[in-house]
């Protein structure tokens, strides 16, 4: 969706004053601007908005992801559009999407599926929780190599890093995790293989 779009939407749910509708429309992610903000919680934003545009949300607690799937079309690609498919019973696909009005990806992910696509609306930062909590596995206690690939694993430090944390991190020897810390974050990375462990 255009700023413009994103602008008038966020104006015409109620949900903002029009003022701070352009200050979040002029973000990358503008849902997730208003939570971080503070002008609305995260269910209402996402209650809003979805309601709007007459569509579902989710905060996945009551929705599953379908990691399967996720394997079989690739996470990276994905992962960057704030997209993840949800687990489905049906012919349809229900897809978690920061942008459910990006018809291209829509069309995109009907072709890939052969299914039809549901976009549900989901904020950025609850999509990149599931894709860490699908990328990281729990490694076995005392283990200091990949047990998939036996690559030398490093440790993922999180928060805010300084020069020093940074210097390590350009070596290789740390891989920065950001600043946004949860109860699942996972902790050691494969150097050679990528996988993350818990």
């Amino acid at each position: 969706m255009s700023p413009q779009a994103w602008e008038r939407l966020l104006t015409r749910s109620g949900l903002l004053d029009s003022e701070r509708a352009k200050k979040a429309a002029a973000d990358p992610r503008p849902l997730q601007f208003v939570v971080d903000q503070g002008w609305a919680s995260r269910d209402d934003a996402l209650r809003s908005i979805a309601t709007a545009l007459k569509i579902a949300y989710t905060t996945f607690e009551k929705d599953a992801v379908d990691s399967a799937l996720v394997e079989e079309i690739g996470a990276e690609r994905w992962q960057l559009k704030s997209v993840i498919p949800l687990a489905s019973t049906s012919h349809r696909v229900r897809v978690a999407m920061a942008n459910p009005m990006d018809l291209v990806t829509v069309d995109e992910f009907t072709v890939i599926l052969r299914a039809q696509v549901e976009p549900v609306l989901a904020l950025p930062a609850d999509i990149d929780v599931q894709y860490r909590l699908l990328q990281a596995q729990q490694l076995p206690k005392g283990l200091k190599v990949c047990p998939k690939c036996e690559g030398d694993l490093i440790p993922i430090v999180y928060g805010y890093p300084g020069p020093e944390m940074v210097e390590s991190a350009d070596r290789g020897e740390i891989l920065l995790g950001g600043c946004i810390v949860s109860d699942n974050d996972p902790q050691f990375r494969c150097k050679n293989c990528g996988r993350q462990y818990l």
